[in-house]
């Protein structure tokens, strides 16, 4: 009877110990966002891993006189991923004519739909208050891609650009 219990036993620690691994559950958010459910009720987003290349190339950006005292930031940039873009983040760092820092900001563009090898920023642009800003640099910090997947990256790791 005892080697019977002790049996029973082991075999139903042998089958908790099997079961009790984190699942993984892969889910759609209401706003269409992947993420990864874990059974121990964390969350992440599913992403894509910054060691790939960055879907979106900097074409062209250039600050115009806007109205009042505003400046505008305009910046062209190119879907070079095989997914459509719903949204992106740029990280700018504006200088003077010195070359001085005079401002960094986050730029973001949402409720986009740029189809793979599709050119978009034409028709948009960010406004910039500080008047001293002539030259800009540019990096793509996140992309969202319509599917609810994203790309991400560092500073470290980023392409850079500087018009």
């Amino acid at each position: 009877m005892r080697k019977a219990l002790v049996v029973i036993l082991v075999i139903f620690a042998i089958l908790t110990i099997g079961f009790s691994k984190t699942e993984k559950i892969k889910a759609t958010t209401d706003f269409g966002e992947r993420v990864i459910l874990y059974d121990d009720g964390t969350w992440e987003y599913f992403t894509v891993t910054s060691t790939s290349t960055c879907p979106i190339k900097i074409l062209n950006a250039y600050i115009t006189k806007g109205e009042f005292i505003a400046k505008e930031l305009h910046v062209i940039v190119e879907n070079t991923s095989t997914k459509t873009i719903r949204a992106y983040k740029l990280r700018a760092i504006f200088y003077d004519d010195f070359g001085e820092v005079v401002d960094t900001i986050n730029l973001v563009a949402q409720e986009k739909s740029i189809k793979p090898g599709e050119i978009g920023g034409y028709y948009s642009y960010w406004k910039v208050y500080e008047t001293l800003a002539t030259h800009v640099e540019l990096w793509v910090s996140i992309v969202i891609f319509s599917d609810g997947t994203r790309w991400f990256t560092d500073e470290a790791n980023a392409d850079k650009y500087y018009f």
